[in-house]
């Protein structure tokens, strides 16, 4: 099923933004996503938030599109898996080849936000949403952190690969949910549904 987009995109071969943008060999798209991050928390610091919980996991060679590890340890873990669900969305709607380490989006600055700039409807627009909702609400639950659901400082013993908890309850039909010119969510289809781009029990 596609996902739920109240804008259609404009479908034309020759307007260059229906089409993702390649980053060269060597440049990282990475960059941008740690530009917001610093720009909502000038606190910001890598080391700290990028190796936590089950899906705070933006490490290897994938750092952004790996999925994550299970259920979130707890709200901060929660904002990383809204990331890489949107993320994942992403690659649903726009196909292979919209990865974020490979796609380099538009954005600008205005009126103390920041703001993405490609066209609504397009894999680019798709994954600044992700980033921009990323950094926004990252934020907020920073000072959730704890340091033993860290993968290098825990004192428990914590790691992803044997203490976070996959799958749930029941059947799962993974869907996606969302506008054209927003963030996009998954969410369970046997469960909830998407109306006018927002995830509720009954439409």
């Amino acid at each position: 099923m596609k996902i739920s987009l109240l804008a259609s995109a404009v479908a034309s071969s020759d307007i260059p933004s229906r089409h993702p943008r390649q980053i060269e060999i060597g440049e990282k798209r990475y960059s941008q996503l740690t530009d917001m991050m610093g720009f909502y928390n000038p606190d910001f610091d890598e080391r700290k938030y990028w190796a936590y919980g089950c899906n705070c996991l933006i490490l290897g060679d994938r750092p952004m599109s790996d999925p994550g590890h299970g259920q979130p340890v707890d709200a901060l873990d929660t904002v990383c898996k809204q990331y890489k669900d949107c993320v994942k969305c992403a690659l649903k709607e726009y196909g292979e080849t919209c990865i974020g380490e490979f796609v380099k989006y538009s954005y600008g600055q205005k009126n103390g936000d920041k703001f993405c700039k490609d066209s609504a409807g397009t894999c680019d627009r798709a994954l600044c949403e992700c980033d921009l909702q990323f950094a926004k609400n990252h934020v907020g639950q920073k000072d959730v952190f704890n340091a033993d659901y860290h993968l290098f400082w825990t004192t428990t013993g914590f790691n992803p690969d044997d203490s976070c908890v996959t799958g749930g309850n029941g059947a799962y039909d993974p869907q996606c949910c969302g506008l054209a010119d927003g963030p996009m969510s998954l969410f369970n289809a046997n469960r909830k549904q998407c109306c006018d781009g927002v995830v509720k029990n009954e439409c």
